[in-house]
């Protein structure tokens, strides 16, 4: 308080007209000095095997950054394994010299030093690197318990990462089947019958994955997937001859030889099954009933395709001007100077699909995919959620309107001093993190597996899927922002789907099965042309990171919105604190009405949360969007290596979400065939 009435007297003093104060003179700039500065910490934690680029800039006081200068980068001391790639390096443009450090294998038993220096600079500078192994957590990939065919052959997989986010490759993952008896029956075993113990490691994806052969009898296997010192994460598979189970199929290699996933009833009560992969073909001309699984329908090729556009032999109107309907499906007419649709060629009249040529590329066999999504138009209003805590941290920090005409402004901004401690630090935090949430989904990632397969025409195939985990980059976990030389590892989270995420539940997605074509383009380059449904949970998804960004932009403190407006401010608390400091201020009866003003503001931050959050309306809705990409096939082979190429060529995204919202989804994705 006696700091207060200081500042208040030396404000009432500095308002008399007669008492100024000269200006000092400018100092002499003095003789030109020279430095050097890093760009990043002093002390730095790196894993085995890694890199580092060190950097440090060279200036003197006249110029500011030296371009074309040596900087001299020197190992002091034992380097335990580690190493530069150089002696010194050249200043850039702006006075930047970098240099890698490669960090030893193994984890170091004492910071290696660093030695920086450059002419005209006294003292160098000394980083410290400790190189440790990192500190990493298992999470299942798909569910952990299931029922299965007998003679299968199907993936197991956990994904390993930095705890706090991150994948990371390259780490040994020990795998062992377990029976009830301890002894492995023949047709079963990890990568190879027989086998029950098998090792691998973990690809760019932080993925490690081994085959399971279910073997031809019933039984209940487990399977342990775990790394050295960190844990172990226990799969059961029943192996039932009945079927899949409630659960189902995900992808064709979930029904074993001789059947297919399918797609059977609709809404709430649809599921995917096992059914037989009858390729005998069907009759286009004359469906009969049962011709084909429920959800396919026969295509004018004689072949049960799912989702073919159908159903015009009965009402041949319902085909659109300068269609005509042909074997039920509706084509488009043509003459040989029109254009087709990709793929098609004009013959005799009609927009048909040439016959596969011999070196056709085949794209069969299962995918790892990668996908980025932009769905800043469908959620764009999350943006606004940082509007009201902001509200809040404004309104306390010297914006409160306190309705006193005696001494006003005055009084307000000693009181407002005074309430800014009940503001918690983490607010204008917290506010960022929302406010980027928009950005956050303008690059969210989803990582999965997709089995594709040629149908009786090679030009068509069909497709299943499983999609993984979804990875956003939360930019504020990373000390350095995007020059982070960590980035984007240090800003990666991961968040898995249809398993339980703490006490937040489960995100749900439901890819379905798919049909789509392979066609030349102009160029004679083989592209693949998908047409897709996936249902996903965007409510759950967002929710989940919105509560993500509460908990890591308050330190912990919230774990959710609503509980972090609770603690936003202190309301008793900064009536107190106002009604102390006017009463000493001579306003004996202190200042009416401040705590009901602070519990006004945060009601109405709430209301406006809730508001905000009660727009997010697609739960559980579908996805309809098409995806193409060129085929890439490297060793000429004639089978495809690649689907779109990441980052520089992916595939594209073009679709929207069906009934509820009309913004688009756009994207690019990428396949990659396991090596």
């Amino acid at each position: 308080m006696l700091r207060t009435w200081a500042a208040l007297s030396l404000l009432l003093l500095t308002g008399c007209p007669d008492d100024k104060v000269a200006p000092e003179a400018q100092p002499d700039a003095g003789p030109i000095r020279w430095g050097l500065s890093l760009a990043h910490d002093s002390q730095i934690t790196m894993d085995p095997g890694g890199t580092f680029p060190l950097r440090a800039m060279y200036f003197n006081t006249e110029l500011g950054g030296l371009e074309n200068q040596p900087v001299s980068f020197l190992i002091v001391g034992d380097a335990q394994g580690g190493s530069l790639a150089a002696n010194s390096g050249q200043t850039d443009e702006d006075g930047f010299a970098t240099l890698d450090f490669q960090a030893p294998l193994e984890a170091t038993q004492r910071p290696i030093q660093v030695e920086i220096s450059a002419a005209k600079v006294e003292a160098p500078l000394y980083v410290q690197i400790t190189v440790t192994e990192p500190d990493l957590r298992l999470l299942p990939v798909g569910a952990t318990e299931r029922d299965v065919r007998p003679n299968m052959v199907l993936p197991v997989q956990i994904l390993v990462e930095r705890v706090g986010g991150g994948a990371i490759a390259g780490v040994s993952v020990d795998a062992q089947l377990r029976l009830a008896d301890g002894v492995v029956p023949p047709g079963m075993g990890l990568q190879e019958v027989g086998l029950a113990t098998v090792s691998t490691d973990t690809r760019l994806s932080g993925i490690a994955r081994v085959e399971l052969h279910t073997g031809p009898e019933e039984a209940d296997i487990w399977v342990d997937m775990g790394v050295a010192g960190v844990g172990t994460v226990s799969y059961l598979f029943h192996v039932r001859a009945g079927g899949m189970g409630e659960g189902g199929c995900r992808l064709d290699r979930d029904c074993g030889e001789g059947f297919i996933c399918v797609r059977e009833g609709e809404g709430e009560e649809a599921q995917n099954v096992c059914v037989p992969d009858e390729e005998s073909g069907c009759d286009p001309i004359n469906p009969a009933p049962g011709q084909c699984p429920p959800g396919f329908t026969c295509d004018p090729n004689g072949e049960c395709v799912p989702g073919a556009i159908t159903g015009c032999l009965q009402a041949p109107e319902v085909c659109p001007e300068h269609f005509e309907c042909i074997a039920d499906v509706c084509v488009r007419l043509c003459d040989p100077d029109d254009l087709c649709p990709d793929g098609f060629e004009c013959i005799e009249g009609v927009c048909q699909e040439p016959d596969p040529p011999p070196d056709m590329v085949r794209v069969e066999g299962l995918w790892l995919t990668l996908y980025q999504f932009d769905l800043s138009e469908v959620l764009g209003f999350l943006g606004g959620l940082g509007g009201p805590l902001d509200f809040v941290d404004q309104a306390f920090r010297g914006n409160l309107n306190v309705p006193i005409p005696l001494l006003g402004d005055l009084i307000e901004d000693a009181v407002g001093d005074l309430i800014a401690r009940y503001v918690p630090p983490w607010v204008p935090d917290l506010v960022h993190g929302l406010n980027t949430l928009v950005h956050i989904f303008q690059e969210l990632q989803v990582a999965g597996e997709m089995e594709l397969r040629h149908r009786q025409n090679p030009l068509h195939v069909r497709g299943t899927e499983m999609w993984h985990h979804a990875m956003i980059h939360l930019i504020d976990r990373c000390p350095l922002g995007r020059q982070d030389p960590n980035w984007p590892r240090c800003a990666q989270v991961d968040i898995m789907f249809d398993q339980q995420l703490g006490d937040f539940g489960e995100i749900h997605t439901d890819p379905r099965p798919f049909s789509g074509r392979l066609y030349l383009d102009q160029q004679q380059e083989w592209r693949l042309l998908l047409n897709r449904e996936v249902e996903a949970d965007l409510v759950g998804l967002v929710r989940y990171i919105v509560n993500l960004v509460v908990s890591i932009s308050t330190n912990g403190r919230a774990r959710d919105l609503p509980q972090a407006l609770e603690q936003a401010i202190d309301c008793r608390g900064v009536a107190r604190a106002a009604n102390d400091a006017a009463r000493q201020m001579g306003l004996n009866g202190g200042i009416p009405g401040v705590e009901q003003m602070c519990q006004a503001a945060v009601a109405e931050a709430g209301r406006q949360v809730d508001e905000i959050l009660g727009r997010i309306g697609i739960g559980w809705e579908v996805m309809d969007f098409d995806q193409r990409a060129r085929v890439y096939d490297d060793n000429n082979d004639l089978l495809g290596d690649e689907l779109g190429r990441w980052p520089d060529a992916p595939g594209d995204l073009d679709g929207r979400f069906r009934i509820i919202w009309r913004a688009p989804i756009d994207g690019v994705w990428f396949g990659d065939r396991p090596r």
